[in-house]
């Protein structure tokens, strides 16, 4: 059981994400946030799951179990809950490979996971996390608008925006608006009778 696909073998998902809650009924093996089982050479690249997630075995917060397959720039975020085997980004990781990829360990309430590397929040909603390679579990840039750091990219696949509560959104979410410079222009001190204040071009 999966937020996004419940078994993923032999094909790619690419910019991605699930949000809502997912529960596996007792007894059951394979719960993830995003995807149940990634199996057979299958790839997702560039995606993420925010949703809680709680099951038996095998309970990650992206994926519950990985058997050979490859997880790209992504990342989890919602509360873990198993009763054999929890992860906070994949609870069973079996010969694949979990490249630049991280799980919230405040909000998971997980210290561990069969791969990926976990942040607190606070580095979870910082860009340089994911663009600047001196990061810890950093081996691939992720792409972000503007080339923040030493981001390389060039297709602007992700922003830290809203109504994403801080986290990685993706660009082609329309919902997903970066969050706006504030340009403040004041007058000089000396003059607060008659100050003015400009907000994004606009004088208030």
């Amino acid at each position: 059981v999966g937020g996004f696909i419940g078994y993923l073998s032999g094909s790619t998902v690419n910019q991605s994400y699930a949000t809502g809650t997912v529960e596996n009924v007792e007894g059951s093996y394979d719960t993830g946030g995003f995807v149940g089982v990634n199996a057979g050479s299958a790839t997702i690249n560039d995606s993420y799951a925010r949703g809680n997630v709680a099951g038996d075995v095998n309970v990650g917060g992206f994926v519950g179990y990985n058997f050979e397959a490859t997880i790209h720039r992504s990342y989890a975020a919602g509360a873990v809950t198993g009763l054999n085997n929890a992860g906070g980004f994949v609870a069973f990781n079996d010969d694949g490979s979990i490249v630049s990829s991280f799980w919230d360990i405040d909000t998971s309430n997980q210290g561990s996971s069969s791969g990926a590397t976990g942040k607190t929040t606070a580095e979870m909603h910082d860009e340089a996390t994911y663009t600047d390679i001196t990061t810890s579990g950093l081996t691939e840039l992720w792409d972000f608008v503007g080339n923040p750091h030493e981001d390389e990219g060039t297709d602007d696949v992700w922003t830290i925006g809203e109504p994403n509560d801080g986290y990685p959104c993706l660009t082609w979410d329309q919902n997903c608006v970066p969050v706006a410079s504030v340009d403040l222009e004041t007058k000089p001190a000396t003059d607060v009778t008659d100050s003015s204040v400009t907000l994004n071009g606009e004088a208030h």
